[in-house]
């Protein structure tokens, strides 16, 4: 009898292995068309950036490489409750009819930014159940997102630090060792590049700010489009500062939203400091 169901074990142990390496390669191969449309999205969206910026801009050039982000856009709304989607397609209809061009291009272009950062987080939130290869292929997505985001870190150094890269050196770094993590430092090298992503947005918002009070006697117009992305920006860093420090999260929604003439980045940055333990720009 034993003898009999030896080939029928034989064959069913073939068709068990052929069917985990068939699942094996089915995985790699997601992994490999999902980083490839990460890469894409990054692209675009520097894409964008740069297109907006030319005088006029292409519009309908800009909805298509929109078009790119769209997928990636609505996921991370479904995740995160968020509305981007239809916040970025109002903005470039209303944009391509000539309303309030250099506002409404701010959720264009900084909303992408917001939704690459959310979506580092939610990969950063799903290595902790991951095995070491699963957790490498995030952290490869995770780098192809950045590349995205990496022109903001460069102005921002390029306006605080005098030539230096502090923001981008230690952004690389944390990327690096998020790809080399094991499972003994993976949740270092986490939390070293969610402080670096945090504290540049801080300035961002810092930046934005301290633009208003120099431009608030001489021209209004682009106070509004500093306003406009110092809100943004600071969406991006709310819930760490919401937690570690609520009246600095009072103190930084007073100043967005008060007059132009009331704006103090004095108190701005003391509370930035305060809201992510840091001194953001030492």
């Amino acid at each position: 009898m034993g003898i009999k169901n030896g080939p029928k074990k034989i064959v069913l142990l073939f068709l068990l292995i052929c069917l985990i390496v068939t699942s094996a390669c089915q995985q790699e191969d997601k992994n490999s068309k999902n980083l490839a449309y990460l890469k894409e999205f990054a692209k675009a969206e520097v894409a964008i950036e740069r297109m907006r910026k030319k005088d006029p801009p292409d519009w309908n050039a800009i909805k298509e490489q929109y078009g790119v982000c769209s997928k990636l856009v609505k996921e991370v709304d479904e995740k995160n409750r968020t509305h981007y989607h239809a916040a970025i397609t109002e903005a470039i209809e209303k944009c391509a009819d000539n309303q309030r061009v250099n506002v409404n291009q701010q959720t264009l272009a900084k909303g992408l930014q917001h939704i690459a950062v959310m979506r580092i987080r939610d990969s950063i939130r799903s290595m902790a159940n991951a095995d070491l290869k699963t957790r490498k292929s995030i952290a490869d997505d995770i780098a192809a997102l950045f590349e995205g985001i990496r022109p903001t870190f460069i102005r921002r150094d390029t306006d605080y630090f005098k030539g230096d890269k502090p923001l981008e050196t230690e952004a690389d770094l944390a990327l690096a060792a998020l790809k080399a993590g094991t499972d003994a430092d993976y949740i270092t090298a986490a939390t070293r590049l969610e402080r670096i992503v945090n504290r540049t947005y801080a300035l961002c918002v810092l930046f934005e700010m301290q633009s208003i009070e120099k431009l608030r006697e001489t021209n209004i117009s682009k106070c509004d489009v500093k306003l406009a992305e110092a809100v943004i920006f600071y969406r991006i860093i709310a819930p760490r500062i919401k937690k570690t420090d609520r009246n600095a999260h009072q103190t930084i929604t007073a100043t967005l939203n008060a007059e132009y003439s009331a704006v103090n980045t004095g108190l701005l940055l003391n509370a930035l400091n305060r809201g992510l333990s840091t001194e953001i720009t030492s």
